[in-house]
């Protein structure tokens, strides 16, 4: 009877098993498919407003190579690497060890310096030609390869453009120098004004990457711009072609792109994880277990970007109080993919917050050495200097910069993310804008 009755507890326990497997596989199954149309609503949305949903649909109207300067920086990039080594070993030497010091110590580099870094630029007159011309152009199409998977993207399609034009930045950088160092400011603000134009031609490429690295070259411009408008007489033409560029970069649409292309390789790495990696190849049993709950993650981080582009809309001191500053701990309430965005995203608002800053710090600088230059006399504020209001508020505080006249030339500041006026101080940011490298090389 022993036998019987233990056969039947096993058999009762067997049918309660697949029972309770058949119930898994259901929820299983009804929780993939809701994942999976939660993600293709999304994608329907996303195209609907004529936006795009994944890598390939990042790829631009094909323009004649004529036309883009792309096309241009990519016929320079064999220069581009040649100059790049020649860079660095300048700087492995004991003269570019001293020129580092020098510099951050906010002096100007040495006539040795000078002349060393002047012998190799004569070695890339063809590139120095050849990166203003890209300047000029109006157009700019990637020639980033959006057909391949999106590792392939990310790992090799974007890297070659970006060190290349990190590159165009430290060449233009040392034009700069040499041409201040020689008694050419002009000559300077131009290398200047080519690296903006360049900046603002590059934020055509797509994901948030990209438009970090398009904000550090443009501090890198607004430096040289700075010191050579400050390193002696300027025309009023120059004056007037800078503040016609800087006008240009006070645009929230470059943050905007940004966001939106960070979505579509978003929508495309979610694409891609119901795929097996090997073509042709059966999935196995298992990841049709895992893959929902993974997905549903990445779909969180999908949806948790739209209302950041709401945001965007909003002004710069109530998307402040929306985001939060870099660091401090937030929840999205769209799972843990969603949350490891919140920094990011954060980091990316604060640059680009910076970044705008630096801008009208640069605007208010360059009208005012405009009006020096005209009247023979220092402003006394901000409103002798005719430039739109828009222009001279702080992104942080939403009141207007600060100025502070020195024997070096002037400091114009925001007050950055404490709300307070530091006089100045650079250090640690709690100031943050345009000054002379020895005020720069104190804090």
């Amino acid at each position: 009877m022993r036998i019987f009755g233990s056969w039947r507890r096993l058999k009762r326990l067997a049918i309660g098993l697949i029972i309770l497997l058949a119930i898994l596989l259901i929820v299983n199954g009804f929780m993939a498919w809701r994942t999976e149309s939660r993600f293709r609503s999304i994608i329907a949305s996303i195209r609907a407003a004529n936006e795009p949903a994944s890598i390939r649909e990042l790829a631009p109207p094909p323009i004649p190579a004529s036309e883009n300067a792309a096309a241009v920086l990519e016929k320079l990039g064999p220069r581009l690497d040649a100059f790049s080594k020649d860079y660095a070993q300048f700087f492995d030497t004991a003269l570019g060890k001293t020129f580092v010091e020098s510099s951050d110590k906010g002096a100007p580099p040495t006539r040795e310096q000078t002349e060393a870094i002047h012998t190799i630029l004569k070695r890339y007159g063809d590139l120095s030609d050849g990166i203003a011309s890209a300047s000029r152009f109006s157009k700019y199409a990637s020639l980033s390869d959006f057909s391949v998977d999106h590792q392939t993207f990310l790992n090799n399609s974007l890297e070659q453009p970006i060190r290349r034009f990190r590159t165009v930045a430290r060449f233009l950088e040392w034009h700069a120098e040499v041409a201040i160092a020689e008694g050419h400011p002009e000559v300077a603000v131009e290398r200047g004004l080519e690296l903006l134009r360049l900046g603002r031609l590059y934020d055509s490429e797509p994901l948030l990457v990209t438009f970090l690295v398009a904000i550090a070259v443009r501090g890198y411009a607004c430096q040289m711009l700075y010191d050579g408008l400050n390193a002696g007489p300027i025309s009023p033409q120059v004056f007037t072609e800078v503040e016609r560029e800087l006008a240009l970069h006070d645009n929230p649409q470059r943050i905007l792109h940004a966001l939106k292309t960070d979505r579509a390789y978003s929508a495309s790495v979610i694409a891609e994880l119901a795929s097996h990696p090997s073509a042709g190849s059966p999935r196995p049993p298992w990841s049709y277990v895992v893959a929902w709950p993974m997905k549903r993650y990445f779909v969180g981080a999908l949806e948790y970007i739209d209302p950041q582009l709401t945001l965007i809309e909003t002004s710069w001191p109530s998307l402040n109080r929306s985001i939060g500053r870099a660091g401090a701990s937030e929840k999205s309430g769209l799972g843990p993919m969603a949350d490891l965005q919140v920094p990011a995203l954060q980091a990316a608002y604060g640059a680009e917050r910076r970044i705008v800053s630096v801008m009208r710090a640069l605007r208010v600088f360059n009208a005012a050495r405009a009006f020096a230059e005209k009247e023979r006399c220092e402003a006394k504020g901000l409103e002798e200097l005719g430039l739109p209001r828009e222009a001279t508020i702080d992104p942080f505080s939403g009141e207007p910069l600060k100025l502070k006249h020195t024997d070096d030339g002037w400091i114009v500041y925001s007050v950055m993310t404490n709300g307070v006026d530091d006089g100045g101080d650079f250090k640690d940011m709690k100031d943050y804008g345009v000054a002379p490298r020895k005020w720069r090389a104190r804090q």
